[in-house]
């Protein structure tokens, strides 16, 4: 049986507490320090981070009406209107839609909880997976978005013919959001890397 503990944060597959994808990434030095912030200011930017991907969930859900919200949040959900309608532009309109999903690999033992992402069943089927982000612009994401991407392959009921990966910077001190598309096939390269070190760290004990 798959379950998430909310509370300590843990992922587990049959008992068995696997890795997250942020952990695997915390663990090979390759996540952003955080270490120059002091204690309040990491507290603020993780409650701002929490609100923001909040009120992004609650308007994917349609119970944004149903909460009381917070300005500086609600910029953020009008910037992820912006950016989402880009995303549709693009793509077009995807056949479902899956928002704050908790996923986990049977393959691979290790789990992750992705943003959302968008599925179409095409022909050619394929799918998007975006990543809300509040912060400054680093790598850490883009192989985040990878670990991701493995995660929602294996729990979708089509084999992607492609994978489009996308950042959605969200910022509620400035005018306007920002996409990005990580189109490197490397950062796959580097997340298997990453997640074959927590493998060999686990396997030698």
């Amino acid at each position: 049986m798959n379950r998430y503990d909310h509370e300590l944060h843990r992922y587990f597959i049959d008992d068995e507490q696997v890795l997250s994808v942020t952990q695997i990434l915390n663990k090979t030095g390759l996540s952003r320090d955080y270490s120059f912030l002091n204690d309040i200011n990491l507290q603020d930017a993780n409650s701002r981070g929490i609100s923001i991907h909040r009120h992004c969930e609650l308007y994917e859900n349609d119970e944004l009406s149903k909460y009381e919200t917070d300005p500086k949040s609600m910029v953020c959900v009008e910037q992820w209107k912006e950016l989402r309608q880009k995303i549709i532009k693009k793509h077009g309109e995807p056949n479902e839609i899956c928002v704050e999903k908790n996923l986990y690999s049977i393959k691979k033992r290790f789990a992750g909880t992705s943003d959302i992402y968008f599925l179409y069943r095409t022909i050619r089927p394929f799918f998007v997976v975006v990543d809300w982000k509040t912060g400054v612009d680093s790598q850490a994401g883009e192989l985040q978005l990878c670990g991701y991407s493995d995660l929602i392959a294996e729990n979708i009921d089509f084999k992607p013919c492609h994978i489009y990966r996308y950042i959605a910077y969200l910022w509620y001190d400035k005018p306007n959001g920002k996409l990005k598309q990580c189109n490197d096939q490397m950062d796959f390269v580097y997340w298997n890397s990453a997640y074959n070190i927590c493998q060999y760290l686990k396997n030698r004990g």
